[in-house]
């Protein structure tokens, strides 16, 4: 394939671990980023819709794929499209769940095999820009990467603590191996959801390919 295959995957012997850090005494001082999920939704419409018909389909999301790769949980009515209404109860429900920080471990894998030493940044879509600020890892000997917020970013109400905000991101990924595959780094096609609900997190492996 050509493409990027970025799989969800539920075996069992992918050893993935997502923990959700929400607000109970551990975390309490640490404040959930809030969204206006209203506006959030509106300016992700005026981005990336092409063709004006008011709502997402399944070629403009390839230009916002933390949305596309999880479109089952967005597109509540089945219609292959995502309207405003549908992104902004996506981010309400997150909001709901007083979740101030996800802490999501995923692995990295070029042409089949771990990747090392690749630095991972997720951006938050321009849309939840003024909300969210970037998250940052570099994957370990396993391929396996698990992204933060920098401790500057949260201050000293963080504690310790470690994890990625709920939120919409753009996936960058840079390393040597990857420097002529702009579609992972510059004109990245990655994208991820953030989210306490979504189990599929707990599997997730990133399929880079090099050709």
């Amino acid at each position: 394939m050509t493409r990027v295959s970025f799989a969800i995957l539920f075996a069992s012997t992918v050893a993935t671990v997502l923990v959700v850090v929400g607000c109970d005494s551990g975390s309490a001082r640490v404040k959930q980023l809030y969204v206006n999920s209203a506006s959030a939704a509106e300016a992700a419409i005026k981005k990336h819709d092409q063709n004006g018909n008011g709502t997402l389909d399944s070629e403009e999301l390839k230009s916002v794929a933390s949305i596309g790769s999880v479109l089952d949980q967005f597109d509540t009515d089945g219609d292959g499209q995502v309207s405003a209404l549908e992104i902004s109860s996506r981010i309400d429900k997150w909001q709901a769940m007083k979740v101030a920080l996800v802490s999501c471990s995923f692995v990295v894998k070029l042409d089949g095999k771990l990747l090392s030493e690749a630095k991972v940044r997720l951006d938050p879509e321009s849309f939840l820009a003024e909300a969210l600020r970037p998250c940052f890892g570099t994957s370990d000997s396993s391929g396996r990467v698990t992204p933060s917020l920098e401790e500057a970013s949260i201050g000293s109400q963080s504690d310790g603590l470690t994890g990625v905000p709920p939120g919409l991101y753009r996936v960058s990924i840079t390393h040597p191996k990857l420097e002529k595959l702009r579609k992972y780094n510059s004109e990245t096609i990655l994208g991820l959801q953030i989210a306490p609900d979504d189990p599929r997190l707990m599997s997730l492996v990133l399929k880079l390919e090099s050709k």
